[in-house]
């Protein structure tokens, strides 16, 4: 599906999916070649750090997510928009400085 999409809904000329398609390719052909040539048969370590670091996120997000969005609501009470008070155009204010900071 990934490979047929941008030719597939017609928003991509067909010399672009030309360009595409193989640079698509490369990484994996890129890692193929490494493993081969300097004989990294030994992956068993990287693939375990890989599996170690996927759990540690899965189990520590949601307690980050929790804690972050409890702040959150605990800072937000009583003060601000958060509690009816203040102006609501001023919430734009932050971009508008970096905006004018950044021509």
């Amino acid at each position: 599906m990934l490979l047929s999409l941008p030719s597939g809904l017609g928003f991509a000329p067909g010399w672009i999916s030309r360009l595409v398609y193989p640079a698509m390719l490369l990484p994996p052909v890129a890692g193929a070649v490494a493993v081969l040539r300097y004989r990294l048969w030994d992956l068993d370590r990287i693939i375990s750090r890989t599996l170690s670091w996927a759990l540690l996120t899965v189990l520590l997000g949601p307690g980050y997510a929790a804690a972050v969005l409890g702040l959150g609501r605990l800072v937000g009470q009583g003060s601000g928009l958060a509690a009816g008070r203040g102006r609501p155009d001023h919430a734009a204010d932050p971009g508008i400085a970096v905006a004018a900071a950044h021509p």
